[in-house]
């Protein structure tokens, strides 16, 4: 009889907790409907001028420059056109999160006094005032803007506004830049589709039924419709190289260690960056690698030390970027890629033309073999689990945030399902799903401190062996496919929820790596594209690297 009352109250007591837990919930969805609603009540009136369209022929950061110093148009003409398009398309396809219009034209308005008075006194404004003086950009959700909400997509954090500026923030503000828009996100920054409860669904520009991608679907599409004239996010398993190719941009994932991880939210209590292997990193996505290559020249910055002196004063290597440029590469090709993505058709294509283009150009592609590829990712994913899903599934219950189903299951299953269940449930997965899926299953549990030892040293090793084999076959570079299809249909987002392996691999590895999009024969086709990689601190040369492709495919 006392099993039975015992069990009687365990059920009371977790029927408690989901009562509470579901009024959490909807409290936050309320609150997550204030507050778009108070965004969209603000009306802007933003009147068009005959500068907008020199604004617009300005595609560039650098055309853009040249236009605001020679006063062919005012930093007021930029900001207003870019806000313009933000409001209108930007609003229409759920691609911002929270905008600040009204503060970027004020911010406009007394820099047009600023670079008047500098020109005045025969000044350089550029060395005066800063490389980007006067260019507006937008800012992925997750990021700490000074005044701006970060909510990371999820409801109970929908009115967060933070008092602070990230320290990537901080550099390009410094160079003059404005903020005037936040990017939406996927929720929790855990999918690629970019969709959540306060912002909406984002659709691509190209064609709305697609998605964008994710987790910085937002500021891709952004990027990609002329809504702003670059973005900077964060990438943790290729949330700024995948909505990038999705949405026919450059974007880049630098070495993560050479970045500082201030400002950078995180889906934890601690709201920070906790992971000590794998961590998000700051990057650019741009329409052009000259684009890319100027802003990752402010990030490398060594005033970036000044704000962190965590972060090594490693800056860019100006002379290593012009040598790779000059000389013939080789070219690192995974034998084995197969092992982790199944390329479709058009993907297959964009990766073929590139290396066709390279061989055409003069490069060298060497083939090799990534021994044990599948078993390395599913290594890393394990630790991640570890590092990860017991933090989000707290704060998931603590917060009352209703994830997407798919999270919540992996969640549920981690953190409460029996080992022996999971264990079944993957042999039989593994009998009529691809072994992604079965092997996700066999993941999906806590490890020992002597199992996460193991699995640790088996990275490492695993790092160890790919350093050796550029060294050993003197590659320069990695190139890789890009996601295994174009932009998925948004109807089809429940079949793209499992890890994009071959995005993750680089995150794992600590390779910086760029998603270059490649052009298709089909005018029509959505944009594919490709990835290049370099050695862990060689930024410099696939950032070279992807500037010969891109001039070669062009």
């Amino acid at each position: 009889m006392n099993i039975f009352i015992l069990i009687f109250i365990f059920g009371i007591k977790k029927m408690i907790g989901y009562i509470k837990f579901q009024n959490k919930c909807t409290q936050n969805v309320k609150k997550a409907k204030a507050v778009l609603a108070k965004r969209n009540s603000q009306k802007h009136d933003f009147i068009e001028t005959e500068a907008w369209e020199t604004v617009k022929q300005a595609s560039s950061i650098s055309a853009l420059r040249e236009a605001i110093f020679t006063q062919k148009v005012t930093i007021y003409d930029v900001v207003s056109y870019y806000c313009h398009k933000a409001y209108t398309t930007g609003r229409e396809l759920n691609l911002t999160a929270d905008e600040a219009f009204t503060e970027a034209l004020e911010e406009a308005k007394e820099k047009d006094l600023a670079l008047k008075k500098c020109l005045q006194q025969g000044k350089n404004p550029q060395a005066e005032l800063g490389s980007l003086f006067g260019i507006p950009f937008s800012v992925k959700d997750q990021i700490y803007v000074k005044g701006m909400i970060s909510s990371m997509g999820v409801p109970s954090r929908a009115d967060k506004v933070v008092d602070e500026d990230a320290i990537s923030i901080k550099l390009l503000k410094d160079q003059g830049a404005i903020v005037f828009v936040k990017g939406n996100i996927a929720e929790a920054c855990l999918t690629i589709h970019t969709e959540n409860r306060i912002w909406g669904e984002a659709k691509n520009p190209r064609d709305q039924n697609r998605t964008t991608g994710g987790s910085s679907g937002g500021d891709a599409a952004l990027v990609s419709c002329g809504a702003s004239p670059f973005a900077i996010c964060t990438d943790f398993g290729g949330s700024i190289r995948i909505p990038a190719l999705f949405n026919g941009m450059y974007g880049f994932l630098p070495t993560p260690e050479r970045h500082s991880v201030d400002g950078i939210s995180c889906y934890t209590k601690y709201d920070s960056v906790h992971t000590k292997l794998f961590r998000p990193c700051i990057g650019p996505i741009a329409k052009s690698p000259e684009d890319i290559l100027e802003l990752m020249k402010i990030l490398d910055s060594s005033k970036a030390r000044a704000y962190d002196k965590l972060v090594p004063e490693v800056p860019f290597d100006q002379e290593l970027y012009d040598y790779t440029l000059k000389k013939k590469l080789r070219i690192g090709v995974i034998k084995n890629i197969d092992d982790i993505i199944t390329l479709e058709k058009d993907s297959l294509n964009a990766y073929e033309d590139s290396k066709e283009a390279f061989i055409k150009g003069g490069h060298e592609i060497v083939e090799f073999e990534f021994t044990e590829l599948f078993q390395f990712v599913i290594n890393c994913l394990d630790i991640l689990n570890n590092e990860g899903l017991p933090l989000v599934f707290d704060e998931m219950f603590e917060k009352g945030d209703a994830l997407n189903a798919n999270i919540q299951t992996i969640l549920f299953m981690y953190n409460k399902m029996p080992k022996f269940l999971k264990s079944i449930l993957g042999f039989i997965a593994g009998l009529f799903l691809p072994r992604t899926v079965s092997a996700m299953f066999k993941i999906l549990h806590p490890s020992n401190t002597s199992q996460l030892a193991k699995m640790t040293k088996y990275r490492y090793n695993k790092i160890q062996e790919i350093a050796d084999k550029f060294v050993e076959l003197k590659l320069d570079v990695l190139l890789t496919p890009g996601y295994q299809t174009p932009a998925f249909e948004i109807v089809e987002k429940a079949n793209h929820d499992l890890p994009p392996f071959n995005f993750m691999l680089f995150n794992m590895l600590h390779l910086p790596t760029c998603a270059v999009p490649v052009p298709s024969q089909n005018e029509n086709a959505m944009p594919v594209g490709v990835q290049i990689s370099a050695l862990q601190w060689r930024d410099e040369k696939a950032l070279a690297a992807v500037k010969l492709l891109s001039d070669l495919l062009s």
